[in-house]
């Protein structure tokens, strides 16, 4: 396999009849239109590039690999449809070889639509929905044989560490390969310092490779996050086909309304804050060294877990997250409005399926979340049938992880909704919307009185701040600096004194984009 990246020269044009430019990928388009509260334009806009066939491709596959693009896309190639995609976080593939003409050049259109439709989450929610192809755009050739290309994304391979009798380490890998006949699956686990740990040989489609390893080091947090890495070989016939290297980690996760939240036997008790993917002047189309930068300021504030909200992140920030030591709560865009409709239903399963898939072997994420705000427009007996289903899908797809679902300060602690996943999230706002910062002691106090089921967390508490405005007198409402310090000292102090709260999450890491919002003398941003 092959993967050959072909982010540049890109004919970029609007559906308003604007005159075309020429972009390089990864790119959104009307920035500020999304941050400053104008909402630029909302639509389909079309992404073209010309492709040359090289005679190396002849006889083999040709994929199409988009990393993200918000939120619909339509492949087309040579003026024949190929695929669309519905969702605006994921990374997506189509295979495009029956179109694509050997020794000519070959026009690929990649139609992006932002608009907002019932049929795909989110369907509204407090932040911008960027357009445009905001990750890197791949050509991926490959032969018949092959690590699936066509599973949700995935890299093909998925690994189970797990830690047995007398600290012995077991891995089993279990691969999906294309056309599997005559194929063989050699694995190999090294160690950080790439020292061979232990090897099998599998048969494809069959068991997966099992492989042991005497007293492993275990990926704990932020006290260390040490990872293996999978070397996993594709063989057909003897002959070697691709390779694929993973890193991987092992530790055990519990969450218990007792204990709270265990990581490898020991309650750790999860202080962090939530985290949007978009920069001032660049919208999604963020680089590594953003990234950095924002692990960079996570690690100075001392969290020790992160909510990737409200959907799908960049790989790359699982990544860093696994190196650093950071728990995850990574999550799909079900929120705030809700659709009953089938198309919608689906798209929700589609996106949480692909979220897990694409992200199964991160020893950071330890939590599936299944939705946000679900009762915002009303609580519907259908939304708890949807909740349980995407519940269940989940413990279908990765029995290993912790699911978790925010909800609404207001949901009744009785209601079912909060007893369909492992535990459940709180977005409090005692302090700013409503009340004063005492009154989260008040609540908190109430909610262990009455022996809610479940492990509570705090998914979201906060108060707005906008740095010019300073004041010594200091009251909620005055979207003050001053006010944000004096509301983060009362909450922290409350938090810490509520041993019933097994994980925090301050809103947010830093302003965003929320092209609907104008509050403290500020259009398009949550401060």
């Amino acid at each position: 396999m092959r993967r050959y990246n072909i982010n540049s020269d890109w004919k970029f044009r609007k559906g308003d009849g604007s005159p075309a430019a020429v972009v390089t990928l990864p790119h959104i388009w009307d920035i500020r239109g999304g941050q400053n509260g104008n909402g630029g334009y909302v639509g389909v806009c079309v992404y073209e590039k010309q492709i040359e066939m090289s005679d190396d491709w002849k006889d083999r596959d040709i994929y199409l690999e988009i990393g993200a693009a918000g939120s619909v896309a339509e492949v087309v190639v040579n003026g024949q449809p190929v695929g669309t995609h519905k969702g605006g976080y994921s990374l997506f593939r189509f295979n495009i070889t029956k179109w694509m003409r050997p020794g000519q050049c070959n026009r690929i259109e990649v139609r992006v639509d932002n608009s907002v439709r019932d049929d795909v989450y989110p369907i509204a929610a407090d932040y911008t929905f960027f357009g445009g192809i905001y990750r890197d755009v791949n050509l991926v050739v490959a032969d018949a044989s092959r690590f699936s290309l066509d599973d949700d994304g995935s890299e093909g391979i998925y690994i189970i560490p797990e830690i047995t009798g007398g600290g012995r380490g077991r891995v089993r890998v279990y691969s999906v390969v294309d056309e599997p006949e005559g194929c063989e699956v050699c694995c190999q686990v090294l160690d950080q310092d790439g020292e061979l740990c232990a090897k099998a040989t599998v048969k494809a489609g069959k068991e997966p490779a099992e492989l042991f390893i005497e007293q492993p080091v275990l990926w704990n947090g932020r006290s260390g996050a040490y990872q293996y890495t999978l070397s996993a070989d594709l063989l057909k016939n003897g002959r070697w086909m691709e390779k694929r290297m993973i890193r991987f980690g092992f530790r055990s996760i519990r969450l218990s309304a007792e204990s709270g939240f265990q990581l490898n036997g020991e309650r750790l008790f999860l202080r962090g804050v939530g985290r949007h993917q978009d920069r001032e002047d660049r919208g999604w189309a963020i680089s590594r060294e953003d990234m950095e930068e924002d692990m960079a300021l996570l690690k100075e504030i001392g969290a020790n877990t992160v909510r990737l909200a409200h959907y799908q992140h960049a790989p790359y920030f699982y990544e860093l997250c696994d190196r650093e030591g950071l728990a995850v709560w990574a999550e799909i865009p079900f929120i705030s409005r809700l659709s009953d409709s089938a198309a919608a239903r689906e798209n929700a399963l589609l996106q949480l399926t692909e979220l897990i898939k694409q992200n199964y072997n991160h020893p950071s994420i330890c939590f599936w979340g299944i939705g946000n705000d679900v009762t915002m427009f009303g609580a519907e007996d259908w939304v708890e049938e949807a909740l349980r289903e995407m519940n269940a899908l989940a413990k279908c797809l990765d029995p290993g992880r912790i699911t978790v679902c925010s909800h609404m300060m207001t949901l009744a602690e009785d209601s079912p909704l909060s007893a369909i996943t492992d535990g459940i999230g709180y977005n409090v706002y005692y302090g700013w919307y409503v009340g004063e910062c005492s009154d989260m002691g008040v609540w908190l106090d109430e909610l262990q009185q009455k022996q809610v089921p479940v492990p509570i967390a705090i998914s979201e508490y906060g108060a707005d701040g906008i740095l010019t405005y300073q004041t010594g007198s200091p009251t909620r409402g005055d979207y003050s600096e001053s006010y944000q310090s004096l509301y983060h000292e009362e909450m922290l102090a409350i938090i810490r004194a509520h041993p019933l709260v097994w994980a925090s999450y301050v809103w947010n890491l830093c302003d965003f984009a929320s092209v609907n919002r104008k509050e403290g003398g500020v259009s398009g941003r949550n401060n």
